[in-house]
């Protein structure tokens, strides 16, 4: 499904507000990395698949699949060791958790690939559920999950830091904070479940 808010599926004038930032770098890695497996894929495993919907189609489904795993992945610390520490796991039910600064539930990792999940302090029946997604510059809020933080929405300072080397008008800069205010608005929007 297309999220039009992660950077992944914006267009070339979108991406280019991001210029002389972090998050420009960022966004253009990440797209190049896409890009990068898309045509590896389509020219192996999803090869049939090119015949069949198209190129196009299929360069949308991988770019989907890289959005969906960007924000919902969590990093597994075992503590170094075990079978896929320090990689990316996708854990179902609390990946689709929304994020809070003020987390209502924490999760660690016991033996084996188990995930043991814990509510933080009691909580009234009906009461929604949150994870810390973790303390994070707004670009890769941005980046990886395509939004950022309402405490942290009022300074986009970590999206617009600017490169020593760029130089942009109080106007410009005014356009950005406010292309981007509207960009990755609303902070808490409900994440659909994968289909």
């Amino acid at each position: 499904a297309v999220d039009p808010q992660h950077m992944l599926w914006w267009g070339r004038d979108e991406v280019s507000l991001l210029e002389g930032t972090g998050a420009h770098r960022e966004c253009l890695r990440l797209r190049e990395e896409v890009d990068e497996v898309a045509v590896t894929l389509s020219g192996d495993t999803l090869q049939s698949d090119v015949g069949r919907c198209g190129q196009q189609a299929v360069d949308e489904a991988v770019r989907a699949a890289y959005v969906s795993i960007l924000s919902r992945a969590f990093t597994i610390d075992a503590g170094g060791a075990g079978v896929g520490a320090g990689a990316p796991a996708l854990i179902p039910l609390l990946d689709t958790m929304q994020h809070s600064a003020h987390a209502t539930v924490r999760y660690s990792y016991g033996e084996g690939r188990r995930v043991e999940v814990f509510a933080v302090g009691g909580h009234a029946a009906g009461a929604e559920m949150t994870i810390c997604y973790g303390t994070h510059p707004d670009m890769v809020f941005g980046a990886h999950y395509g939004f950022v933080p309402a405490a942290q929405a009022a300074s986009c300072y970590t999206v617009l830091r600017l490169n020593e080397a760029t130089a942009l008008t109080a106007r410009q800069v005014s356009h950005h904070l406010s292309t981007l205010a509207t960009r990755l608005s609303p902070a808490s929007r409900p994440r659909s479940l994968p289909q």
